[in-house]
Order: structure tokens, then C-alpha cells, then sequence
């Protein structure tokens, strides 16, 4: 599009299971809500095809069905969130950039068996890259960069195969923080692997603050906060999360087995560059059926 619908959302309304939705490079000032599965909605150009919420709109792309791939996007200005998944089993945010958002740049909630690489946040007023309320999640969150964030990276009751790894959260207030909340299903937060990253420069100036305060004991850049009905066993350790740098597992499962065919292509382990200027099509050749 727009050359076969007249907006992403006509276009992603149009799309069957299997379909791949192809976005040409332009300022699109819509939500785009998903609630056909198995789709892949891709940008020809991560930094020429942006979704522009003009601070108006809640979110850029909001997911609600199985299976479903955004890549190589841009979004800005969203009173919400860049990127959203809710509710659905089998997901995937690939080469995606998320700026100045009132809420987070690449949010799942109440959902498993997904992952997020290879993207960009900053200036989101909760966290950059957010995964909860899942349990087990099988999770994967690698290759990401996000800075000037409250928060570069936010687990919240996300428990069970949740992995952290190989990314780059820089200038933030806060790096990496786990927490329980009874706010949230699925209480309390527990099994998160953060293994290989790079977490520095916290606190700067002009990073947003939180609109809810997140309380607890900082391990360096990391925050192992503390609620009354959930403490962190061990004094103030986190519980069964564990810091490292340990590998990535080989066939690590993302995604059911029925979820593949359409999110093909999905592992791209050599990306050319890490960052927000990083094109998914200078990064690698993807045959898509």
C-alpha cells in the first residue's frame, strides 16, 4: 500500500491468514488496530515509512490476534504506545524505531510465545521495551537499543522462558527493572534471564520520568523493586533471575509450530548494524513466500 488500499488499516482489513502487507515509504497519521492473524506488515524504509500519532492518537500498531509480525516501521508521537501486542499467542517486532511516546515503545502484555529484536525506543515517559502479565511468556528480547527512556527495559509479572539478551540500554533512568505488581495478572514476577547486555549512563537529564515510581533495591543500573505482598527473597536479590552471559540457546522455541509459516524468516542473527538507522533490508534478505 498505498498503491492497492488507501491506509495501512484498509490494507491490514483486506489481509487473510498468510498475507504480507507492505508499507511505502510516507508519513501515515493513523492507529492501526490487527485483528486478523498471521499477517506481516512491513516498511520498505525503517526511516521513511512512520506512523505519526501528532500526539493525538493512543497507539501506532496495536495487535490483538495470533501470529502477527510488524518490521521495519517507524512511530512517533503516540500518546500511548509504538507498537502494541495484547492477548496473543505467537508475535514478532522486528528493525522497529519507537520515539517520544506518553507509555512505551514496543509493549506485550498477556502474551507468549514471541519476540523483539533488533529495534529502537527512546523518550517513552514508562520504558522503552515492556513484556508482562505472561506466565510462561517464552519470551525473547535481543539486539534492541533503547535510551532516554524512564526505563530501557520493563518486566512486569513476566515469568517463565523470558529472555534478555545481547542488547544495549544506555542513558535511561532506569536500565533494567523487574517487578511484581498486583496492578497487573499474573503475579509476581519471577524466571527472567538477562544475559550479554550493555547498560549504562543512567539518570540523565533529559530522560522522562515515570509517571508511577518504581520502588526497590538498585544493583547497579539494574532496580529489583520491592511491594509488600511480593519481596524479593534473599535480601533484595531478585528471585530466580539471573544476570549473566550466558548464549542465546539454538532453536530457542519463539513461536508454536503453527505459527511459523507465516512469521518466516524471523531469526536474523548478523544484523549490519545495531540501532535506530539500521534497515531490515540493509540487514538481510528475507524470503517470504
Amino acid at each position: 500500500m498505498p498503491d492497492d488500499a488507501p491506509s495501512i488499516q484498509a490494507a491490514v482489513d483486506r489481509a487473510s491468514p498468510g498475507t504480507l502487507v507492505l508499507v511505502a515509504p510516507g508519513v501515515y497519521r493513523q492507529t492501526v488496530l490487527v485483528t486478523h492473524p498471521d499477517v506481516v506488515i512491513r516498511g520498505l524504509d525503517r526511516n521513511r515509512t512512520i506512523l505519526d500519532g501528532g500526539f493525538r492518537l493512543r497507539d501506532g500498531i496495536a495487535v490483538v490476534a495470533d501470529g502477527v509480525a510488524v518490521e521495519n516501521l517507524t512511530a512517533r508521537d503516540y500518546l500511548g504506545n509504538g507498537f502494541v501486542w495484547r492477548g496473543v499467542d505467537g508475535y514478532r517486532g522486528s528493525y522497529l524505531t519507537a520515539s517520544r511516546m506518553g507509555q512505551y515503545g514496543l509493549f506485550a502484555s498477556r502474551s507468549q510465545h514471541g519476540q523483539l529484536d533488533h529495534s529502537y525506543a527512546s523518550g517513552a515517559v514508562e520504558a522503552g521495551v515492556y513484556v508482562g502479565a505472561c506466565n510462561p511468556c517464552h519470551a525473547l528480547v535481543t539486539d534492541d537499543v533503547a535510551e532516554h527512556n524512564a526505563v530501557g527495559f520493563l518486566a512486569t509479572n513476566a515469568s517463565g522462558d523470558v529472555l534478555v539478551a545481547r542488547s544495549r540500554w544506555r542513558r535511561n533512568r532506569i536500565g533494567i527493572a523487574a517487578t511484581s505488581s498486583d496492578l497487573e495478572p499474573m503475579p509476581p514476577q519471577d524466571g527472567l534471564v538477562i544475559a550479554g547486555n550493555e547498560v549504562t549512563g543512567g539518570r540523565p537529564a533529559d530522560a522522562p520520568r515515570r509517571r508511577r515510581r518504581l520502588h526497590g533495591r538498585r544493583r547497579g543500573r539494574f532496580l529489583v523493586p520491592h511491594q509488600q505482598r511480593h519481596p524479593p527473597l534473599g535480601g533484595g536479590e531478585p528471585h530466580r533471575h539471573r544476570l549473566g552471559d550466558d548464549r542465546l540457546r539454538p532453536g530457542h522455541r519463539l513461536l508454536p509450530a503453527r505459527r511459523r509459516a507465516s512469521l518466516h524468516g524471523l531469526t536474523r542473527p548478523e544484523p549490519a548494524r545495531l540501532g535506530r538507522r539500521a534497515d531490515l533490508g540493509a540487514a538481510a534478505t528475507l524470503d517470504h513466500p
